[in-house]
């Protein structure tokens, strides 16, 4: 709400002066004259009265058209700087995007549920799949750090904790809302799109890239820093794919039952 507050005035603005250019135009003195002396018994007698009429109309929507077109414009390069500024936070929501699901084996080989989610983390079509809700994808010891969840409007909810090597907080996604740490500013680039965050660590390289590409798939890759090892947002392996169960990805030893 707050960001749409930074630009609400600004889409006020331009409607109200597209509005009131109409306005002023259908009323301004020069179409009240043309329409005048169209309406004159001279005109009307005049050869050229045809011809006068169509330049009158040309006139008159041509100017209507400016105005719409300037309206749109002023319109659609604020709605391009809110989008900017949208992906330059370093907070905000991922939301599912319309892109296909790529190739993977779960999909491939008819494993994925009708209402199954795939999540693709590795680089050779390797995915893991579920349709039970919440979902722990990955788990350090007894504490989940990856997990999902189906929300209210079917969209597939992530949070996530991404540390560094200091076990300082480089970003946390919070069912679908993501917060990067202030030290990883220097580092912060615009994000690609609405469905895509990439966070960088100190040294700049990459240490999280989530794609939310649709209501049923999401792409992940990144580096976890967890008990003081790093760890790669994978699945091992080739031609992988497991789901319906439990944890996907177990890291440290959990307590005896």
């Amino acid at each position: 709400m707050a960001l749409a507050n930074k630009f609400l005035l600004a889409y006020v603005f331009f409607l109200l002066f597209g509005g009131s250019g109409l306005l002023c135009w259908a009323a301004s003195d020069y179409l009240a004259k043309e329409r005048q002396k169209l309406r004159s018994r001279a005109a009307r007698r005049s050869g050229e009265y045809e011809a006068r009429l169509i330049r009158h109309g040309l006139t008159k929507w041509t100017m209507t058209a400016i105005i719409v077109a300037m309206t749109g414009i002023c319109i659609f390069l604020t709605r391009a700087e809110e989008n900017a500024y949208f992906l330059m936070q370093m907070r905000g929501v991922l939301i599912a995007g319309n892109y296909p699901t790529p190739w993977n084996v779960c999909s491939n080989r008819g494993f994925l549920p009708a209402d199954g989610v795939v999540l693709l983390m590795g680089s050779k079509g390797d995915a893991t799949w579920t349709n039970k809700f919440p979902h722990t994808v990955i788990s350090y010891g007894e504490d989940p750090v990856f997990t999902l969840d189906r929300i209210e409007d079917g969209n597939i909810a992530v949070s996530l904790k991404i540390l560094d090597k200091n076990s300082d907080l480089v970003t946390s996604i919070d069912r679908n809302e993501f917060n990067i740490a202030n030290h990883a500013l220097l580092t912060h680039k615009p994000r690609p799109d609405k469905s895509t965050l990439v966070v960088f660590d100190e040294q700049g390289n990459e240490a999280l890239y989530v794609r939310y590409l649709n209501k049923s798939a999401i792409y992940i890759r990144g580096n976890m820093y967890l008990g003081g090892r790093r760890w790669n947002i994978d699945i091992p392996g080739q031609g992988t794919c497991f789901g319906g169960f439990g944890v996907d990805m177990q890291i440290g030893e959990t307590k005896s039952p």
